[in-house]
């Protein structure tokens, strides 16, 4: 595995090989002894209990999901990666007090290269693929509604490719969250 430093800090961009012969593809997308050796703040998490929950959604072409975080207490590290199809991933900083607050990252993801973000980082992402997409999140702490938090997804700068395949599909929910710097995200 290969982890590379992004222009927000706690945001690592991981590559892993992929295995490939006549049965299929094979790729590994943690390892616990790993992470701890290229990313400093994963020292903070307890081994054998680093990631709590583990959810995957498919997604059609041209579909839209976030802009996503968990608000303190339980806020997140989360582990994201492609097992089918390709993915426009954006991330932006909402800490407060980090050098890079309101800066956004964004990265095509597919089978084999990974992002793994620290909490205060909201996540959302652009399903591209010329079919559907399948995207895995590991996360270091369990799913609370009272908890659960949005950005608007189009109210911080990203330019989502322009959207080179006509209007997204967006969750009703996901259209009403507040844009970017009209709350206190708590970090």
């Amino acid at each position: 595995m290969e982890f590379k430093k992004t222009s927000i800090d706690g945001v690592y961009i991981i590559y892993s090989p992929i295995f490939s012969d006549e049965r299929g593809d094979f790729c590994k997308t943690f390892n616990h002894s790993i992470f701890y050796k290229n990313i400093p703040m994963w020292d903070e998490i307890d081994i054998g209990y680093s990631f709590t929950e583990h959810y995957y959604s498919v997604n059609e072409e041209n579909v839209i999901r976030g802009l996503h975080y968990q608000s303190k207490p339980c806020d997140l590290k989360k582990l994201v990666h492609v097992s089918l199809g390709s993915i426009k991933d954006v991330v932006l900083d909402i800490r407060k007090n980090s050098p890079t607050y309101g800066n956004h990252f964004e990265v095509s993801l597919y089978p084999g290269k990974m992002l793994f973000m620290v909490e205060g980082i909201a996540h959302g992402f652009l399903s591209k693929s010329g079919g559907p997409s399948i995207l895995n999140y590991a996360c270091t702490s369990q799913y609370n509604k009272e908890h659960d938090r949005g950005i608007l997804w189009n109210s911080f700068g990203c330019k989502w490719n322009n959207l080179p395949y006509g209007e997204p599909t967006i969750s009703y929910r996901d259209k009403k969250f507040l844009p970017f710097g009209e709350e206190d995200y708590g970090f």
